[in-house]
């Protein structure tokens, strides 16, 4: 709307314009107001800020003194905690000091004490240890002999039930044997060398390895001037030479360990000097009875053809001795190789060399030079390397040594080998097969250990050696390196062969018709007449007739047990009338041979006598018809013998069972009581070496 002109159109402008200053002005005033309020609230915020920054100060102020009080009061504790733990572990100290000192002097007591009562009881306490393992090694022995029954009679029962018509088995019989057979029953067979009298004992060698060599040096004007004296003392410096008076041949001798091998070995080197194979005493080398387990050649190329004839009669001085290897060392040989020095040499021709080295030496080549103490060891090590030696030849008591060989143990084998062969214990029947064989037998002893070149290609112990030759074992065998001085007498050796030929047994006759015992009892006795003294033919007819008269039919008799008495009895007789020497010297492998090898079953050996089965068996004997049975009543019976075969067989896994077990627990007890023993040994030496 419009304003009203004139007069009421400037009131009205007024009236405005002082409504719009009144209004300016409040508004101001209530700016102003609201202003002054906020800086009061800014004030009074101010105000609460400072007041709350003080009492947080003030606070902050206490906390702080009271953490240094708690402070401090920790630090007194720990002071205090300090000094009782350092007294503690004085006090600790000192009560273990005198607590080890009382039990060290309880121990050392009681020690002392035992010690004591060792030392008066030893040879109390010794006894009882060797009774009590006496025992124990007899109740094993006595356990593996029962074992051995139990199986040789379960394997003979379960041969029996094989061959029985009626048994029907559900396996091949390979198959059943195996369930007969140990386990580990291989492994001991290939390990009885180890036991000893059914213990196992440790396994060692048979004797410490030495090697004796020999150095051929060339004469004095065979080859290069000079070249004999040089190495002549050359050998002198780089050897310790042996002072003994018997070893003055010897240029070194000398016995080390060997860690790796955990063996002893013994080498010696001797010096031959030129084509006369002159030792350090001027006197001859001899191969027969000097031993040489290589050889090393000094040569040079002045002079090959002394150097091929000194290698040729080295060579047929020991050509009694096995094959030995040859190391040749020329000396100065640039301007030749080694093809050609083992072409001029005939190394390859020789068939006393088993193997060779060539080794050239050049004192003159700067570059790449190798000494010649290098060479000579390493010929040394060849020598050593390629020969073998071992001498299997030991010496025992004759009479130990005719029981293996013709005596009972001879026989024990004869009658198991009839047991198990078939064409054996048929042929057995006739006396005459077992005479033979037994003359066979003796034979083979005369051939293999009693002829007269059996010890001849066999030299001599080294002297150098003996000093390192351990104590010897009293046991029944002695090895080579104990025999005395004379062991290789052809007297002994010829007076064993004239002991064994006597042995022979001559052929037994019939001189009518046998028909009852009566009459081989009277045709024994005329036999025994013409082999045995009148003094032994009542009692060797009795032992024979014995078997014979439980036996019915005279057909069926086996002349192994007859045969068997009368040849102990007259190596009995023959042996006591006799001047053999108390020692026999033998060949270990040519013995393990014989004692092995079952050499009575070859076809020449058997072809010779007929063999003939008993066919006029009286009615008793003979086997009655079989009659006609049904295959239920077969099958039924067969499951039966099944049965009682699992059954038995089970009762032999127990048995083995067990016998191990005790074997075990023997081990065990052995093993405790040894370290037990040891133990004892070591504190009586200690207070021996106190006291």
């Amino acid at each position: 709307v419009a304003p009203p002109d004139g007069l009421f159109a400037e009131a009205a402008r007024k009236v405005k314009l002082d409504k719009n200053e009144k209004q300016s002005e409040e508004e101001k005033k209530r700016q102003q107001r609201e202003k002054e309020e906020q800086e009061m609230r800014k004030r009074e915020e101010e105000m609460k800020r400072l007041q709350e920054e003080e009492e947080r100060r003030r606070r902050e102020e206490e906390e702080e003194e009271e953490l240094r009080q708690e402070r401090a009061r920790l630090e007194e504790q720990v002071k205090h905690a300090r000094k009782i733990e350092s007294a503690s572990k004085e006090l600790t100290e000192k009560i273990l000091e005198e607590c080890m000192e009382e039990m060290c002097q309880e121990v050392a007591e009681d020690e002392i004490g035992a010690h004591r009562k060792f030392v008066e009881n030893l040879q109390i306490a010794l006894e009882e240890i060797i009774q009590e393992t006496m025992d124990e090694l007899t109740e094993r022995m006595v356990c593996e002999e029962t074992w051995r029954k139990v199986v040789r009679e379960k394997i003979q029962r379960r041969n029996i039930i094989s061959n029985t018509p009626i048994w029907l088995p559900s396996q091949p019989l390979e198959q059943q044997v195996e369930g007969f057979r140990h386990p580990h029953q291989e492994e001991t067979i290939q390990l009885k060398s180890r036991y000893l009298r059914g213990v196992p004992d440790d396994f060692n060698l048979d004797r410490d390895p030495m090697d004796p060599l020999v150095v051929s040096i060339p004469g004095t004007g065979e080859e290069t001037p000079g070249f004999p004296a040089y190495i002549s003392k050359w050998l002198e410096e780089i050897f310790l030479r042996t002072t003994e008076q018997r070893e003055k041949n010897v240029v070194f001798v000398e016995q080390q360990p060997v860690r790796n091998a955990q063996e002893t070995l013994a080498v010696s080197v001797q010096a031959i000097h030129g084509r006369d194979m002159l030792k350090e005493d001027k006197t001859g080398f001899d191969g027969k009875k000097d031993i040489a387990h290589g050889i090393v050649f000094f040569m040079t190329v002045g002079n090959i053809e002394n150097s091929l004839r000194r290698l040729e009669d080295l060579c047929d001085n020991l050509s009694t001795s096995e094959d030995i290897p040859v190391a040749i060392i020329v000396y100065n040989g640039h301007s030749m190789t080694p093809e050609e020095i083992e072409r001029e040499l005939n190394v390859t021709e020789q068939p006393q060399i088993s193997a060779h080295i060539v080794k050239i030496y050049d004192e003159n080549r700067l570059k790449n030079k190798t000494s010649l103490g290098t060479i000579f060891r390493d010929c040394l090590k060849f020598c050593a390397r390629q020969y073998n030696f071992n001498v299997r030849l030991e010496m025992g008591r004759t009479s130990v040594f005719l029981d293996e060989t013709l005596g009972s143990i001879f026989w024990k084998r004869l009658h198991l080998s009839a047991q198990v062969n078939p064409k054996l214990a048929a042929i057995s029947h006739n006396i005459n097969f077992v005479i033979s064989l037994y003359n066979r037998a003796i034979t083979h002893v005369v051939e293999q250990f009693a002829s007269e070149d059996s010890l001849a290609k066999y030299p001599e112990f080294p002297e150098e050696f003996r000093k390192f030759v351990p104590q010897l074992n009293r046991e029944n065998f002695i090895t080579w390196e104990h025999f005395p001085d004379n062991w290789r007498e052809k007297s002994f050796v010829n007076c064993m062969r004239d002991f064994l030929v006597q042995l022979k047994l001559p052929k037994f006759t019939f001189s009518g018709q046998v028909y009852h015992s009566r009459d081989i009892e009277k045709e024994l006795r005329k036999y025994l007449e013409t082999c045995l003294p009148a003094e032994s033919i009542d009692r060797v007819t009795y032992g024979i007739m014995q078997p014979i008269l439980a036996t019915q039919l005279n057909e069926t008799i086996s002349w192994l047990r007859p045969v068997e008495i009368i040849a102990m009895e007259k190596l009995l007789v023959t042996f006591r009338g006799s001047q053999l020497p108390l020692n026999f010297v033998f060949n270990r492998d040519a013995l393990d041979v014989y004692s092995t090898n079952p050499w009575w079953l070859k076809d020449d050996f058997l072809e010779g006598f007929s063999v003939v089965l008993d066919g006029d068996e009286p009615e008793a004997k003979k086997r009655r018809e079989e009659m006609p049975v049904k295959l239920e009543d077969v099958l039924e019976q067969a499951d039966k013998f099944i049965q009682k075969a699992d059954e038995k067989l089970q009762k032999c896994q127990k048995i083995v069972k067990t016998s191990c077990e005790i074997s075990r627990e023997l081990d065990a007890k052995l093993n405790e009581e040894e370290e037990n023993n040891r133990q004892m040994q070591r504190k009586w030496r200690l207070q021996l070496n106190r006291n």
